[in-house]
């Protein structure tokens, strides 16, 4: 158990364990409400790093829980290699690198079956349309006094 832990708390595992924790308390978040699960599709195009097809939030979701999964499950088995100075640096790093390509190679694996339950565009966020006002001057706006513009062109008279 102390070697999870350790793993957990440990580099490189502090690494995904932070991104874990973060993304633990989004989807926290969206359960009671406070945010939606596409709340970042608008910002991010995930389309570049083959990712696309789902909301943002379940890709980085996917990533982080396989990054993790494989960061821990290394690190364990490198404190059981007991290597030291510099070779057990090297493998630490090597360890973050082959973790992050675990969680992003798990992620479009996973993403493929779960595009087909997402549309291809997302949905414009709940509540009422409401229509810009029309500026003072143009047609259907007002003119100063309260007057209905009207229109003027090179044919309308003066």
């Amino acid at each position: 158990m102390g070697d999870v832990v350790g793993a957990v708390v440990g580099f490189p595992g502090v690494v995904f364990s932070s991104a874990l924790a973060v993304v633990i308390c989004f989807w926290l978040l969206v359960a009671v409400g406070a945010t939606r699960a596409d709340s970042f599709d608008e910002d991010a195009d995930l389309d570049a790093v083959r990712l696309g097809g789902v909301p943002v939030a379940v890709a980085v979701s996917l990533f982080v829980v396989a990054g993790w999964a494989a960061g821990v499950t290394g690190s364990v088995t490198l404190a059981r290699a007991d290597l030291r100075g510099v070779a057990h640096a090297a493998s630490e790093l090597g360890l973050l690198l082959v973790s992050t390509g675990a969680g992003w190679t798990a992620a479009r694996a996973v993403r493929r079956p779960l595009a087909r339950r997402f549309p291809a565009t997302t949905a414009p966020p709940p509540g009422p349309a409401v229509p810009a006002p029309a500026e003072p001057g143009r047609p259907g706006g007002t003119a100063p006094g309260g007057a209905v513009a009207v229109p003027r062109g090179p044919s309308a008279p003066a």
